[in-house]
């Protein structure tokens, strides 16, 4: 199991989704790995490594309410030390202010 923690992939998954339900912020961070890798498709940037993306969460968390996920069509995949969780993740109401364009390279 890639965690090895004997908890099934989807298991984490769920986890994962109930604690950005709850908005824990603290124990949302407390899943993230050293070389983990996320991408911001708003500001159109990655975030390399435990704290670009903890400090990411810390934002994001802070500016949303109300969360309820609804996740569907999972699947797990596990090879030696790495798990991979696909699902269809929904939203049904969101808010946003529009971000001006990236400027051309």
């Amino acid at each position: 199991m890639a965690q090895q923690t004997g908890v099934p992939l989807d298991r984490v998954a769920q986890r994962l989704f109930g604690l950005i339900d709850t908005l824990d912020a603290v124990a949302v961070k407390g899943l993230i790995t050293d070389d983990c890798e996320e991408v911001d498709e708003f500001s159109r940037t990655w975030r390399r490594g435990r704290a670009a993306v903890a400090d990411y969460f810390d934002q994001v968390l802070t500016t949303i309410s109300d969360v309820h996920t609804d996740v569907g069509d999972g699947a797990t995949r596990e090879w030696a030390d790495t798990g991979l969780v696909t699902c269809d993740w929904r939203m049904a109401l969101m808010h946003t202010v529009p971000l001006p364009e990236a400027p051309a390279s």
